[in-house]
């Protein structure tokens, strides 16, 4: 059945589910008759972007349950809408497209964050090219300006007392003997004052 476009909208109307057809209703009533802004007011609506249609048409997979020349429709209508939504309309313009996203799957994370609000609309691959030699460019001479910087001098750190008075007691030692002695060490040191668990020696016991 051959119906003209300007009677699209209401026979689309029936199909919808009834948020959408009052969403449709807002608009203006020349708006809202007009296919090509029903469409677009769709597709904002289900944030089917142009950027969404290219990440559905590199990713989408087969089901089990459908036949190759379903899969192959509906890669081909996530490219269409994909195009269309970028108005690629000439083969040059195809062209700077697919190369510029080949450039994009390529490219440093901090310059995708740097230019997230407009990365699905750059697709020049010309312009891509010399945003990312800017982008080089200046990551390259911060790069140069942190390794001429001056290391800042951390503060020393005072020791304490106890690790001041072991260490000249190893200096002195080792300037008496020639040796150090790490048991010397520990013998001079100040008793512990946790429990000694160890037997003592040399007692005698007492039996009465």
């Amino acid at each position: 059945m051959n119906v003209p476009k300007e009677f699209w909208v209401s026979h689309l109307l029936g199909l919808l589910p009834q948020e959408i057809t009052q969403l449709i209703a807002r608009e203006p009533e020349q708006e809202a008759r007009d296919y090509d802004h029903v469409r677009s007011l769709l597709l904002k609506r289900f944030k089917l972007t142009p950027e969404k249609f290219r990440q559905l048409f590199v990713t989408h997979q087969k089901s089990s349950d459908k036949t190759w020349r379903d899969f192959y429709q509906e890669v081909q209508t996530f490219f269409n809408r994909w195009i269309e939504g970028l108005d690629v309309k000439t083969f040059d313009k195809l062209r700077d497209l697919m190369i510029a996203d080949q450039m994009k799957k390529r490219a440093p994370v901090e310059f995708k964050v740097r230019h997230l609000d407009e990365w699905s609309s750059i697709n020049c691959p010309v312009e891509l090219a010399e945003r990312l030699e800017e982008f080089e460019d200046v990551r390259r001479t911060l790069k140069q300006k942190t390794h001429t910087l001056t290391p800042v001098r951390r503060p020393e750190v005072r020791r304490s007392n106890q690790a001041e008075n072991f260490r000249k007691f190893d200096n002195h030692n080792t300037r008496r003997t020639g040796n150090f002695n790490p048991e010397k060490r520990y013998l001079d040191a100040p008793p512990s004052r946790e429990f000694d668990r160890r037997a003592p020696r040399n007692v005698t016991y007492v039996i009465p």
